[in-house]
């Protein structure tokens, strides 16, 4: 009888330590990601003259703005570590130097590919920003779009999307006259001839823009993609495209592509310090 309690003593102690071990790993591990991580705040904002409380002139006063919406899909920002890999493949959205950990790509959909934590920490390559975002760029401050935890480091590019949004995505509810379009635009054109307009667009483009960007270990980072709206209604020679000829549409597009820039608050005083050009794919 003594031998059956001193094995059934020593049965649960054995238990009791392996719980303890068990515990104090579960413990350990940091819910939130890797230890080293930071959080990244991806914001967008309008640049340009005459940006005013919530209407916006062009540089040459030829229009007011009172509504402008853009939905921009995704945004990854590449470790420069990576660099050089997407060389072969340029323009290929599913090139593997805009794959992270999870394998997955600027067109994964919502839900797909999501990183279970089972992954390599150290083979993440980018840090994937996914909507659809509908940005109000008349907006008197940066609209956050979302925060990721992200490795510190010198990120050499940033690649993003804008598309129409779809019926299907979560917010399209709230936008109901923006479906099926990815610029939605209403103002006034001043001058002889002038009047009020809407104009809506889709377009689908990625874009990629050049670092590099600077995460610092142990301090909140913020990004920033910005679009100059004093451009949307012009050609590259300062032309003024009106948006009520149809004539203008394609143009206006591209204006909307060309305007597309990025960069970071390296001293942290809430503004975006650098400014980078937009490559179109």
């Amino acid at each position: 009888m003594l031998d059956i309690l001193v094995a059934r003593s020593r049965a649960l102690l054995l238990f009791a330590g392996i719980s303890l071990l068990v515990f104090t790993a579960a413990c350990g591990r940091d819910p939130t990601g890797p230890r080293n991580r930071v959080s990244m705040t991806l914001r967008a904002l309008a640049a340009g003259p005459g940006m005013v409380a919530r209407s916006a002139r062009a540089a040459d006063d030829s229009v007011t703005y009172t509504k402008v919406l853009l939905v921009v899909r995704e945004v990854r920002f590449r470790l420069a570590e990576t660099e050089g890999e997407d060389d072969e493949h340029g323009d290929d959205l599913r090139s593997a130097a805009f794959t992270g950990a999870t394998g997955d790509s600027m067109d994964t959909h919502e839900g797909e590919g999501d990183d279970d934590g089972e992954h390599d920490e150290d083979r993440v390559e980018s840090v994937a920003f996914r909507g659809p975002f509908v940005v109000d760029l008349l907006a008197q401050s940066a609209e956050s779009l979302d925060t990721e935890l992200v490795p510190p480091g010198t990120y050499h590019s940033a690649r993003g999307r804008i598309a129409p949004l779809q019926a299907s995505d979560w917010n399209a509810s709230h936008f109901q006259y923006l479906i099926g379009s990815t610029v939605y635009l209403q103002g006034t054109v001043h001058g002889e001839g002038g009047g009020d307009f809407t104009y809506r667009a889709p377009i689908s483009h990625t874009f990629t823009i050049r670092g590099p960007f600077t995460v610092e270990a142990a301090t909140p980072a913020t990004a920033f993609l910005t679009f100059d709206i004093s451009r949307w209604l012009r050609t590259p020679d300062g032309r003024f495209l009106d948006p009520r000829d149809p004539a203008n549409d394609e143009a206006i597009r591209e204006a909307v592509i060309r305007s597309i820039r990025a960069g970071m608050d390296d001293d942290h005083d809430g503004r975006c310090d650098d400014r980078t050009e937009g490559e179109g794919d």
